[in-house]
């Protein structure tokens, strides 16, 4: 019974998200650290939490992984900084970031974590569900940044020699 409600399930947040590129995008990188990640996360007791990864390591099997310079710019990565708004007019601005690096405080959550798990891999204008199966509400990606580009970029120019 448990079984036929999850996949019930599974189904219906597949139809509830909408992605631009047909499926979650991953640069080879993150999607290992992504792997290693649910990995450690296999036998999670909070079962919601353990909902929405299994329902991101389903959806990783038909994951497009590409190589850093074929990386669509809007697509959600370890690191961005992502933009999400809902039907009701708020928007929040967060970071994903690996579970070392999380701190709620500073709107830096893990990948492995619900929102962290709904985001990676979608782009800009991508929509998705979040939150438990009868209390959901429908957000949209309108903003990505990639601020570890932009630093990796300014360590580069600092280290020219002069």
């Amino acid at each position: 019974m448990l079984k036929s409600w999850h996949n019930k399930f599974e189904r219906t947040l597949k139809k509830q998200i909408h992605m631009k590129y047909g499926s979650l995008v991953f640069v080879k990188n993150d999607f290992k650290e992504v792997k290693k990640c649910l990995e450690r996360n296999k036998y999670i007791e909070d079962y919601s939490h353990k909902d929405v990864l299994e329902v991101f390591q389903g959806n990783l099997a038909t994951a497009l992984v590409v190589e850093a310079d074929d990386m669509p710019q809007d697509v959600v990565r370890l690191n961005s900084m992502v933009t999400v708004s809902s039907i009701f007019g708020w928007e929040k601005a967060f970071q994903v970031v690996r579970p070392k690096d999380a701190c709620i405080e500073n709107e830096r959550f893990s990948l492995c974590s619900k929102i962290g798990a709904s985001v990676l891999g979608l782009s800009e204008d991508d929509v998705f569900k979040y939150g438990s199966p009868a209390d959901s509400i429908s957000l949209k990606i309108v903003k990505v940044d990639h601020y570890h580009d932009e630093l990796k970029g300014a360590m580069e120019i600092e280290n020219l020699p002069v």
